[in-house]
């Protein structure tokens, strides 16, 4: 029996270089990698789209520490108007964060949110 043995690792073949007035050209702008193709240079879309990548990862970090964390931190509880019960106020769809008070904190004007059975999230 004969064995046939296969290279992994092919040779890569060398790109010649540029000579002349092609050095000069636009050729000479795009830098040729060891590994691979050339690579052309980054735009300044590019660095906008990036920069507006980090921007919403940041935008999105900040929400969730403020809807989260804070109200975990201090005792209270993210909650979303269902109903048009809060107009003119608070229409439905509004985010609020309630926290437990005392009935001798409740002024007039207050918003104010209740459970039908104590403890119980219905």
């Amino acid at each position: 029996m004969t064995e046939t043995r296969i290279d992994p690792t092919p040779e890569r073949a060398l790109a010649p270089e540029p000579s002349g007035d092609a050095a000069n050209g636009p050729a000479a702008a795009v830098p040729a990698t060891p590994d691979g193709p050339p690579t052309p240079e980054k735009s300044l879309l590019h660095y906008l789209g990036l920069a507006a990548s980090g921007a919403i990862l940041l935008l999105v970090v900040a929400i969730a520490l403020l809807l989260i964390v804070v109200p975990k931190a201090t005792g209270s509880t993210p909650l979303t108007v269902l109903t048009s019960s809060m107009e003119p106020t608070l229409p439905p769809g509004t985010l609020i964060i309630v926290r437990p008070v005392t009935p001798d904190e409740i002024r007039i004007g207050d918003v104010v949110t209740y459970q039908i059975r104590s403890g119980s999230r219905a």
